[in-house]
């Protein structure tokens, strides 16, 4: 990217993190107006059609089934933005968003490349071996085109690639890009987005399982899976169910729908990897001056990643699940 430089003094590394003392980012700043350009469109990847196939080669041939990829960061600087910028690698071989000239002329260009372009004092966090899900994941992602600081950035990009999840810690509030560009957000639909999956990788879905317990009525009666709630929906009554790993969050959502439509297991790796909506009708209590009625209401059942997520400490995973409470859900919660 453009403006690529090593972080100096001004950062501290601690424990994979980055704590930076940042000045203030005016609203006319070049990064705001960029994103400002980026949070008007679709939440789309943009994939360039033209480089796929070529892209689609490179994975073949040197990302192998049972090979070794690393999930990996360093530490740079974007226009006077301090971040943590990642990849996959596996032997000499990258994936990353990044590649491109940056931001230039107000706008990004960047784009999800595979390249063996050099990479020097990088930290590997984590290693796994490639399997078919990792190689299809990186096939759905080369190619894209649609940068943004906020919603798809590089940590998104290595993070679904390499778990399947579309994350970027860094996006949060507190977080490293979140607390300099969050308050020219205004859009309480923008904000939302951060850490939902992209148009071509969202999948609005009508599970089968079967029931779960024969001819019993479920408390709610399920209706679909979707990608994405709409949050002017001020009718609907939300429920976030959340709790540790392997406590049996997505087996109690199955039981209040009576049917098994979310994923369930006995696995220290968190099942649940984004955060999954559920949407059916149901009965709720209402009080009207002082007499309470049930009333039927939809209702969006919310599956949150495991407080023991194997691959997020419990202080990572609490601030994801309070932010996507606080932008998306509203109404009712469970513990």
């Amino acid at each position: 990217m453009a403006f690529f430089a090593p972080i100096g003094a001004a950062a501290a590394f601690v424990s994979g993190t980055a704590y930076v003392v940042a000045s203030r980012i005016a609203a006319n700043h070049p990064l705001v107006r960029a994103e400002r350009k980026c949070w008007a469109k679709d939440h789309a990847l943009e994939v360039d059609q033209a480089k796929l196939a070529a892209l689609h080669a490179l994975v073949a041939e040197h990302f192998k089934l049972g090979s070794q990829l690393e999930l990996c960061f360093w530490l740079l600087s974007a226009a006077g933005l301090e971040y943590e910028h990642w990849f996959v690698k596996c032997g000499d071989w990258i994936i990353e968003f990044g590649s491109g000239q940056g931001l230039a002329g107000g706008v990004w260009h960047n784009s999800v490349d595979v390249h063996r372009n050099p990479r020097r004092g990088f930290i590997a966090k984590e290693h796994a071996t490639i399997t078919a899900e990792m190689i299809e994941r990186m096939k759905r992602v080369v190619g894209a085109t649609a940068y943004s600081l906020l919603l798809r950035n590089c940590e998104h990009i290595a993070n679904y690639i390499f778990e399947g999840r579309w994350l970027s810690m860094q996006s949060l509030a507190e977080g490293s890009i979140g607390k300099r560009l969050l308050e020219f957000v205004m859009e309480k639909e923008h904000r939302a987005l951060r850490n939902l999956m992209p148009t071509e990788l969202r999948v609005d879905t009508v599970a089968d399982g079967g029931p779960v317990y024969a001819g019993l009525t479920p408390r709610v009666k399920y209706a679909n899976t979707p990608g994405l709630l709409d949050l002017n929906d001020s009718e609907a009554y939300n429920v976030v169910v959340f709790g540790p790993t392997g406590a049996g969050k997505s087996t109690l959502i199955n039981v209040i729908l009576n049917q098994n439509v979310a994923e369930a297991n006995d696995d220290p790796d968190s099942v649940t990897k984004n955060m999954t909506f559920y949407t059916g009708e149901g009965y709720v209590n209402q009080c009207t001056r002082g007499k309470v009625s049930k009333v039927k209401k939809r209702i969006h059942i919310i599956d949150s990643i495991g407080f023991c997520d194997s691959h997020l400490d419990a202080e990572e995973v609490h601030r994801l699940i309070k932010e996507h409470r606080s932008s998306a859900t509203r109404q009712s919660f469970t513990r």
